[in-house]
């Protein structure tokens, strides 16, 4: 009896030496030789400790199943089969700590245990030269012995097939037979994942004369620049990146955030101050109108400008009249040569119709006066209209609220507390983002302020999940199993399913995949008992490479939010800060002040319909082809993706074929994150002048507010007005940036206190701010804006009950309307893309500032010497040039001949 097999024979001898045999089916058991002699199944034969599918054949074949076998050893040596490790030991070029990784695993007959990328499994019942046989004489057999071989009648020498599965470990360079094989667990030292620099050492920022100048990694996806709120992303930028900031930006001191990005992730943020820059070092062209705003920079030069521009202006203008009165003239004689050809063919048809032949006497004349020209106020109507409109400027909202006398109270110590209630609706354009609001009492002194400023405007995006993922690589089992073993049955192939767990692969039945089974040749030749087709089960399954869950969502839409900064402080400069980010209809309410948003009016939102995947850190918008990828492994929920082994997998997921008993699987898998997430299509980049950003998981675009209103409520408001004898002191007063722009003036001074700490209003005749004052002395930089370039005007500090003065003197710059915009890219090339007005220049122009140079003798000297010139060119020599330019081209077109008949050569 050959043990460790379910359906065998058993052979006896009885005592006149004869053999018998029968055939034993021990159904779940085995059969095995018992002491007690009870029967002849018993438990099933045990496979090694650390798998639970093995082979129990014991026959010649296994020993070839040995390292010493060099063409075993060849073949479990090549690289496509092994699995590589790093070490099993520590070792200085793996891993510093250990990792358990499930791996696939077969062990040969001398117990080496040999880790492989894949299990091709084949399962022979039959070797055709492996029988036994017992006694002597002439031979007789099994059934299936005798269908291959000679068999006598009555013989006595018994050979039969033992039917004892024998495994093989299929390779292209030759079958291995192996005792078992199955998915272990090791604890290893793995391979250190090559990961690229987190940090960027090159990368820098600078101040230049211009701007700035970026310089960064061959390797970044992009930067992100951000000056005055708003922010702009360059893609793929070059090593070094100069950018042109505008003059109105860098007459003033300005802080730039730079953020560096590698495939969606910020490696590195770079915060940089620079100062301001002088307005004469700025200016870059020889005759331009920076010269005019500027006269201080270069007064000889600017007064060349003026006299050129006043000539040709002069010029311009009476060169016009002249074309005008030309016209007229023209328009004229077409009138009236047009009423006398009418006139003319009303003679004809009455000379034809009455038939008088006393014309002169009939003739009755006609004098054609042509209508007066009317003269039309419109085009004043549209001057004053444009310039009416081109006065329209970005200044900050100023509004005072007063407390009534009724709700302010006076305590024993000289405090007076009163109580705010009011409702204020402002509206916001993109020119006007800051609003003050004064808090008075009813004698006018100041209780304190409250500043909204808003950041910048965002949309947000609202997620609609489609499904969760993992990344993973695909393995796949194979197992030949012949005709009535394991789970090799009549139809089975075509009965199977795709989720079914089939016993023989029952290693990686856990994992996400996909069972089928193919049938392939039985019989003597393929090492099965029956010439019935055998079965190839197999299996293709995902194993997860990363921990990180990948989420894909769409937006389905966009909510808009207003950030807004509120600082509120009080008549002892005591401040307090707060954010707000505020949707359409949405109410916060703080110290007794509510603040709602009413409308939100922002630009169109691209992308509505793209598809975005993310892992909680970073964030990259993908194709189709990607999400359909992607979608060949998918779980329902975060929970599934966790644990990985619930979710599922497509069939579609690999085309397989049989080749030679086993199965070869062409598949599609992401095994890593680097795959998905590419520097081009990562978070953050630009769209259509459109910043799309990521924030902690959550699609941000930036983009310009149209318009936005919102309602300040205040409701029960209490602030302290303090009466007391201190006095504040404005000192060392500077003051920088430029006059009528946006960016405004930068007043920096230091206002310090007799006692206490108090809150400055300082009025000058050209500007109103509020100062924090203390007993150190607190420095700071106020921002304003103020209309013309001289500065030098006094001013009123009102703090306690003794107002002070300071004197504010300095020179503020006049910045180009026309200025280079370096934010937009187009491509991989910076555009630059020129904003001018050349109506509201000239409505800004500080003519007072000119005059001024104009008054002093050496200026007005070179503005009347160059308009004398300009006069001697284009009055005298030019006309001159251009006679003697048309005599020459005259006698050149057309010469003449002269013959004189009574001069006699010789």
């Amino acid at each position: 009896m050959h043990e460790c097999i379910s359906n065998g024979l058993v052979i006896n001898r009885d005592k006149k030496g004869l053999l018998c045999w029968q055939n034993i089916d021990c159904g779940t058991g085995h059969l095995r030789i018992r002491k007690d002699k009870a029967g002849y199944c018993g438990e099933r034969c045990q496979c090694p400790a650390w798998t639970n599918q093995c082979s129990f054949y014991i026959g010649p074949t296994s020993r070839n199943s040995t390292l010493k076998n060099e063409k075993v050893k060849r073949i479990l040596n090549s690289e496509e089969i092994k699995k590589r490790i790093c070490s099993i030991e520590p070792n200085a070029n793996c891993a510093k700590t250990k990792s358990i990784k499930e791996v696939d695993q077969i062990e040969l007959y001398d117990g080496s245990k040999i880790l492989v990328n894949n299990l091709n499994i084949i399962i022979d019942d039959l070797i055709e030269h492996e029988f036994m046989c017992i006694g002597k004489g002439p031979i007789t057999g099994s059934a299936k012995y005798c269908e291959k071989h000679h068999c006598y009648e009555k013989g006595t020498k018994f050979c039969y097939y033992t039917r004892n599965e024998i495994a093989f470990f299929e390779t292209r360079f030759g079958n291995i037979p192996i005792r078992a094989w199955g998915k272990t667990k090791i604890k290893i030292y793995d391979f250190i994942e090559k990961k690229e620099k987190s940090k960027c050492e090159m990368c820098e920022v600078k101040c230049t004369s211009e701007g700035i100048q970026i310089t960064s990694e061959n390797k970044l996806s992009g930067f992100e620049m951000c000056l005055n709120q708003k922010c702009e992303y360059t893609a793929f930028p070059e090593k070094i990146e100069n950018k042109t900031l505008a003059k109105k930006t860098l007459v003033n001191d300005y802080v730039v955030l730079t953020s560096f990005f590698r495939k969606g992730e910020k490696i590195k943020e770079i915060e940089l101050k620079c100062n301001h820059k002088d307005i004469c070092k700025l200016i870059d062209c020889t005759f331009c109108w920076e010269y005019l705003k500027n006269p201080h920079c270069y007064p000889e030069m600017a007064m060349i400008s003026l006299g050129i521009a006043i000539y040709f202006l002069t010029s311009t203008i009476l060169m016009t009249f002249k074309i005008i009165k030309i016209l007229f003239y023209i328009v004229r004689f077409l009138v009236r040569g047009k009423f006398r050809c009418i006139r003319w063919v009303g003679k004809i048809i009455i000379k034809y119709r009455n038939n008088i032949n006393k014309r002169e006497e009939s003739k009755e004349k006609y004098e054609i006066i042509p209508p007066k020209i009317k003269n039309s106020k419109l085009p004043m109507k549209i001057i004053v209209t444009i310039i009416v409109f081109s006065l329209i400027k970005s200044v900050e909202s100023l509004t005072t609220i007063t407390a009534k006398e009724e709700k302010c109270t006076v305590n024993r110590q000289g405090e007076r507390t009163c109580l705010f209630e009011d409702i204020l609706e402002l509206n916001l354009n993109p020119h006007e983002q800051t609003v003050k609001i004064l808090l008075n009492d009813h004698m006018g002194k100041l209780a304190g302020t409250i500043d909204l400023e808003v950041h910048y405007t965002e949309m947000i995006c609202t997620k609609v999940i489609k499904f969760y993922t993992r990344t993973w690589k695909i393995g796949s089992m194979s197992v030949k199993r012949c005709y009535s073993e394991g789970s090799c049955s009549e139809n089975k192939c075509s009965q199977i399913k795709a989720n079914e767990k089939i016993e023989e692969l029952k290693d990686v039945n856990k994992f996400p995949g996909i069972s089928q089974c193919v049938e392939s040749d039985g019989g003597w030749f393929q090492g099965c008992f029956y010439t019935l087709p055998a079965c190839t089960f197999y299996r293709f399954y995902a194993m997860p490479t990363e921990k990180e869950i990948l989420e894909i969502f769409t937006c389905e839409k966009w909510e808009p939010v207003l950030r807004i900064n509120e600082t509120i402080t009080d008549s002892s400069g005591n401040m307090t800060k707060c954010t707000y980010n505020l949707n359409p209809g949405m109410k916060m309410s703080d110290r007794n002040m509510e603040i709602t948003v009413k409308d939100i009016t922002m630009g169109v939102i691209p992308m509505l319909s793209s598809t975005f995947v993310s892992n909680k850190h970073k964030i990259a918008k993908i194709d189709t082809e990607m999400e359909n990828i992607l979608r060949k492994f998918k779980c329902k929920s975060m929970t599934e993706a966790k644990t990985f082994l619930n979710c599922s997998i497509d069939p579609t997921t690999c085309h397989c074929r049989p080749a030679d008993n086993k199965i070869n699987c062409d598949c599609k898998e992401i095994k890593s994150q680097n795959e998905i997430f590419l520097s081009e299509n990562s978070l953050p980049f630009s769209h259509n002048g459109i910043l799309i950003k990521n924030e902690l998981g959550n699609i941000i675009a930036s983009t310009e507010l149209s318009s936005a209103t919102f309602q300040l409520k205040l409701s029960g408001m209490r602030l302290k007005t303090e009466i007391e004898l201190n006095k504040c002191l404005v000192t060392n007063i500077s003051i920088t940036g430029c006059y009528d722009c946006n960016e405004g003036a930068n007043i920096e001074l230091t206002c310090s206190t007799d006692f206490g700490k108090s809150l400055a209003n300082i009025i000058c005749p050209s500007t109103k701010i509020l100062a924090l004052c203390d007993t150190k002395g607190i420095g700071q930089k106020i921002s304003t804006t103020i209309a013309h370039a001289e500065v030098e005007e006094k001013c009123e500090v009102f703090c306690g009950l003794h107002p002070t003065t300071f004197f504010l003197k300095g020179r503020l710059a006049a910045v180009e309307m026309n200025y280079i915009n370096t934010w937009r890219v187009v491509g991989n090339e910076e555009a630059k893309i020129e904003s001018s007005s050349s109506l509201s220049w000239l409505l800004h122009f500080d003519f007072f500032n000119l005059l001024y140079y104009l008054v002093n003798p050496t200026h007005l000297i070179i503005f009347i010497f160059t308009l004398l010139v300009l006069l001697f060119m284009f009055y005298c020599l030019l006309p001159l040039l251009l006679r003697l330019l048309l005599t020459s081209l005259i006698q050149s077109i057309c010469p003449r001949s002269v013959e004189d008949r009574h001069v006699k050569i010789i």
